[in-house]
């Protein structure tokens, strides 16, 4: 945590607000019920000073206004950050110190601005820290004598920070402008220095010996009249927040600490570190410091990622990548580009997919990779991009690659290859990016290539696959001073794991400490990858989206071998499985759900990668080789799409609940029914489930400024479940994914089957589910193989896509023969209804005596027109009229006919019908056999 941190002294101030929502003509609006603050009591650091402030109108206070009130209250003019400074006291700074200097002739700024310079010499370091800055940053007054300080902030993991701190100054003494104060301000957010799933502030406050204090029932919807009927508990309950701010970041980072950006911007600090030490460590090792000038922590990202900074008075090229170029660095040399070019455009993120959609029953057992980025991290090998020959050992053009190329799972390749895999291949491992993932099928045929990294190429070509490289390269491993080959993500990685299990010995297992480093650790193989696929933010300064940067650990090449890696065991234990004769049900990241057991999986090799993948976790688990534990099991199983499914029924282990970011209603979680409602949602649903969210305005409402400014908003409620307004977990959800992209009152999602693969018609089964009390519905039951091209893999999507669009879905069998019938017959024309379409053609194929559409029930002998579409429409498949009588003889009808095989079984069912004989519903009559059969 120290390495993590950036060690600069600062005042830490907690803040909090607690407010009211209120509803007019106008619409929705904030009431201000009370600013709290809090600060450690520079007179007795053992305790703490706690200011409520308490408007007595709805106009809110200015920033300034509160940080003079909590200086003043909490006496920070005796703080050793401030009293070292002697022109700073009690009422601030006076002018006679900064108001008239001497400057030079040539000075660039206004007189005003370097008299605002001359004052921030003796600035106050303050770092104003909240948690969930979208509902408490927003609260202040914004006036032509403030900066604005929105302006100044930017949206990270949750939160609301600064990545610079801005200046906030005012005068003590009115209008009279005598003594002023100069505050320096940074803004943290536990919310970006929270764990993972430890977000909540009732939960930080617990671990940090500052326990929440309760209200009555009904208490916080309405705090403005709590405020007034129970004031003496409204001031405890308010000042407790902000004082558990104050508390859980010393803790993490140290009293009077300016804190990092967030947890994870720390951990790659901490990363960076840990790395240059190594190096440094293996360099001097035995040798004259001055051979050892490369691995100083200054040429950090030279050796690291192949960037270097651009030198003064030039600047970048206009057609860099934003991860380095937004950090001013750019590649050391043209080949330093090329590859990271082919890296970052060959990085993807995890393996996700479903393999068997339906309802299971018997044992299936949900199966992760231990510590899986770690793992692959520790094996990543470094590449030599200072090599006075270049990092590019070799380059291959237009042949076919063999083993010898990518010899070991773990080469240090790219490469724009094509490829085919065999028929009996059921997951190829070589990505297309496509529809905002990558999508695996079997041969690249409709694209120019893709481009790919050694392990899944390795992996490809184990399986048999023909993989032609249209342009590749070899790249040339970096060795350290002493011959070894360097693997820096295992230095800074073995440096997290050990840190982590001192942190455990001496705080305990799941205590804060603990959880946090956890996280940090965690969290660095993301950084690696930051900005790398292109990521935007808004810029509220210049008032537009942005690139967010690279981190100071990103590298395209680390991050691409690091997925590859992870990615291929998944899909190499998929077809080993698969070949043995067992189903592989779905896969999310780091795991997959299967019927084999422990035994089974244990003993897979991988094609060789569970031997390299073993000897990575030994290094990080005392000798300990498994990569596989069991986290869930059950008898049932609904798996309804990617990242999508829920099982129960195991005697001795929970089942897999992953919903698809279905939101869970209150009162179904208060009753302890999340499993069974989630379950019973999915197998009676028969359109798009709805999922209305709590949403609020966007960080770019929020901020809008300059010629914008009319357009900024308050942070209100904008729309979603009422009861769900004081849920304590909605703050997990602000993420672009659902405050940006989700329209006023909710959204309702899809839980189809996503088509990442193609439904096996011919094994199609109607299987019954029992919903909680007991009532069977019909769960459309499936195998999938590989699309053979992408475009059909993007036409089945789209086609399952519009189906949900048009308020239906794919549940039923019925649902996924339409699908079949549009999939198959539709391209180039219009099935709006698939039933409908077979009986129209089978009235056409009929009038127009097309063979195997001879239906005796509409021979002349049937009797009357009418009463010959009277029994065609009985058979359930829609209502024909004489108009469609009449217009099925038309010339250019017969050539919209669908083939027979699309028209099954309703066909069949209705050509062998003697004339005379009535129909029956064809839609239900199937379900109806296979309950006879079930009962």
């Amino acid at each position: 945590m120290r390495d993590a941190g950036t060690g600069e002294p600062s005042i830490v101030i907690g803040f909090d607000t607690e407010y009211v929502e209120l509803e007019d003509h106008a619409g929705r609006y904030r009431v201000i019920v009370s600013y709290q603050f809090a600060a450690v009591n520079p007179s007795d650091p053992s305790t703490m000073v706690l200011v409520v402030l308490l408007p007595m109108s709805v106009f809110r206070l200015r920033l300034y206004s509160a940080l003079r009130i909590v200086w003043e209250e909490a006496g920070l003019w005796r703080h050793e950050l401030v009293a070292a400074d002697e022109a700073v006291g009690e009422r601030g700074v006076h002018r006679s110190d900064f108001w008239d200097g001497r400057d030079t002739k040539r000075a660039r700024k206004s007189p005003e601005q370097r008299r605002w310079d001359r004052l921030f010499k003796h600035s106050i370091p303050i770092t104003l820290a909240c948690h969930f800055g979208k509902a408490d940053m927003t609260t202040f007054r914004i006036t032509g004598e403030d900066p604005d300080h929105m302006t100044s902030l930017t949206s990270a993991a949750g939160g609301l920070v600064t990545l610079q701190p801005f200046r906030v100054r005012g005068t003590t003494d009115g209008h009279r402008d005598r003594w002023w104060l100069p505050f320096s301000v940074s803004i943290a957010d536990t919310m970006a220095h929270a764990p993972a799933g430890k977000k909540s502030l009732d939960v930080l406050g617990e671990s940090c010996g500052v326990p929440k204090i309760e209200l009555p029932d009904g208490a916080i919807e309405r705090m403005d009249r709590y405020r007034r009927d129970r004031l003496e508990h409204f001031l405890e309950y308010s000042a407790n927040d902000p004082a558990v701010v104050v508390e859980y970041l010393a803790r993490l980072w140290g009293a009077d600490t300016r804190p990092p950006v967030t947890l994870s911007s720390g951990a790659a600090k901490a990363f960076r570190g840990a790395i240059v030490d190594h190096w440094f460590g293996k360099a001097v090792k035995g040798r004259p410091i001055v051979d050892v000038g490369r691995w100083t922590r200054e040429r950090f990202s030279e050796n690291f990622a192949g960037l270097r900074k651009v030198e003064s008075g030039t600047e970048a090229t206009e057609d860099g990548r934003s991860f380095y170029t937004e950090r001013n660095l750019e590649p050391v040399d043209g080949d330093a580009r090329t590859v990271l070019d082919y890296t970052a455009v060959a990085y993807h993120g995890g393996y996700n997919a479903c393999a068997e959609p339906g309802y299971h029953r018997g044992t299936t057992y949900d199966f992760d990779l231990q510590g899986a980025y770690p793992t692959s991290m520790c094996l990543v090998p470094d590449i030599d991009w200072l090599h006075p020959g270049g990092v590019i050992e070799e380059t291959i053009e237009t042949r076919e690659l063999t083993l010898d190329d990518v010899p070991e799972p773990m080469s240090p390749f790219v490469g724009d290859v094509e490829f085919e895999f065999g028929e009996d291949c059921l997951f190829p491992t070589l990505p297309i990016f496509e529809d905002g993932a990558p999508m695996y099928v079997r041969t690249s045929r409709g694209r120019s290539g893709t481009m790919a990294m050694g392990p899944e190429i390795h992996l490809a070509l184990k399986l048999g696959a023909r993989v032609i490289c249209r342009r590749g390269y070899k790249l040339r491993v970096l060795r350290l001073p002493d011959g070894e080959t360097s693997y820096a993500l295992r230095a800074g990685v073995t440096a997290m794991v050990q840190d982590r299990a001192r942190t455990k010995k001496l705080f305990g297992k799941g205590s804060l400490e603990e959880q946090a480093v956890k996280t940090m650790c965690n969290s660095t193989y993301g950084k690696t990858a930051q900005d790398v696929a292109g990521q935007n933010g808004w810029d509220a300064h210049n008032q537009e989206m942005a690139p967010v940067g690279g981190s100071a650990i990103t590298s395209p090449y680390h991050a691409a071998m690091t997925t590859s890696f992870v990615r291929a065991e998944l899909l190499a234990a998929a077809n080993q499985l698969t070949a043995l004769g067992y189903k592989f049900y779905s896969v999310t990241t780091d795991g997959f759900i299967t019927d084999a057991d422990l035994d089974v999986v244990v003993c897979l090799d991988l094609h060789g990668f569970a031997e390299v993948a073993g000897d990575s976790r030994a290094r990080l688990a005392d000798g300990d080789r498994s990569i596989w534990e069991i986290k869930h099991a059950q008898t049932e199983l609904i798996n309804l799409t990617t990242r999508g499914n829920v099982g129960r029924g195991h005697a001795t282990l929970p089942g897999v609940l992953a919903k698809n970011s279905y939101k869970t209603p209150r009162e179904i979680l208060a009753d302890g029914r999340e499993r069974e409602g989630f379950w019973d949602l999915v197998i009676i649903r028969t359109a798009r489930v709805d999922n209305p969210v709590l949403r609020f305005p966007s960080f770019k409402e929020l901020s809008c400024s300059g010629t914008n400014r009319s357009k900024r908003k308050d942070f209100v409620t904008l729309g979603g479940r009422p009861e769900d307004w004081q849920d304590s977990d909605w703050i997990e959800w602000d993420t672009d994914e659902v405050f940006e992209t989700v329209v006023a009152g909710g959204r309702k999602l899809s839980m189809d089957f996503d088509c990442k693969r193609r439904p096996v018609m011919e094994s199609m089964r109607a299987e019954r589910a029992p919903a909680s009390e007991g009532e069977l519905y019909e769960v459309a039951t499936f195998t999938t193989r590989p699309w053979d091209t992408i475009d059909d893999c993007l036409r089945g999507r789209k086609v399952a896509k519009n189906a949900a669009d048009a308020s239906g879905c794919l549940r039923r069998v019925s649902d996924w023969s339409g699908w079949a019938l549009r999939f198959e017959h539709g391209e180039g024309r219009r099935i709006a209804d698939p039933h409908r379409a077979v009986l129209l053609s089978i009235l056409v194929g009929h009038r127009h005596g097309l063979i195997g559409y001879d239906i005796p029930g509409l021979a002349d002998s049937a009797g009357t027109v009418v009463q010959r579409l009277a029994w065609l429409s009985g058979w359930g498949l829609g209502v024909v009229t004489p108009s469609d009588w009449k217009n099925a003889r038309r010339p250019e009808r017969a050539g919209q006919v669908l083939a027979s095989a699309a028209c099954e079984p309703f066909l069949s069912a209705i050509r062998g019908c003697p004339a005379g004989h009535p129909p029956h519903d064809l839609t239900t009559s199937w379900n109806d056999v296979y309950e006879e059969e079930i009962a």
